[in-house]
């Protein structure tokens, strides 16, 4: 989800414990990586499309101001692959009533 400029949205907050404010997606890095920017400080951002939310990691991927965001997305994408993980796990072991 990227319209091709910088757009606010409501968003989970890493530093807050996933609490919800609004948050501004500056760029779109990669597939599922985007440039974020909450309370002045510029981060990593992934799009989950199954509840329709931002999750912008505002404290284990910050971007600084130099191009080294290619390290940083590579943690993103491990973390994504995890998260994705995890919940085809919950999926597959739910019991069905």
């Amino acid at each position: 989800m990227y319209f091709g400029k910088p757009f606010a949205t409501i968003a989970h907050i890493h530093s807050l414990g996933g609490e919800l404010q609004k948050a501004t997606m500056l760029e779109k890095l990669g597939d599922n990586d985007y440039l974020a920017e909450y309370d002045g400080v510029k981060c990593h951002a992934i799009y989950n499309p199954f509840v329709s939310r931002f999750y912008v990691d505002d404290v284990d991927a910050v971007v600084e101001d130099d191009p080294s965001r290619k390290i940083q997305s590579k943690y993103i994408d491990r973390k994504l692959r995890q998260t994705v993980l995890r919940t085809r796990r919950k999926w597959k072991n739910r019991q069905i009533a």
